[in-house]
């Protein structure tokens, strides 16, 4: 099974090629970007990220 891991980083953002570099030698990894969004729609879920709001099942 597949695992997931997401870094944020808000400075030094060398320290992003150093963590790479030091899990490649041991796992594939494979890139991927994401696209903004001001919105998210999960089943039963919804997050306006704008606004800064969660609903569920339409209700706050």
């Amino acid at each position: 099974m597949g695992k997931l891991l997401l870094l944020t980083l808000n400075e030094r953002e060398k320290a992003i090629d150093k963590i790479i570099a030091a899990i490649t030698g041991y796992i594939s990894l494979e890139a991927v970007q994401t696209i903004p969004t001001t919105r998210m729609s999960f089943p039963g879920l919804e997050i306006r990220q704008s606004q800064h709001r969660v609903f569920q099942g339409g209700k706050k």
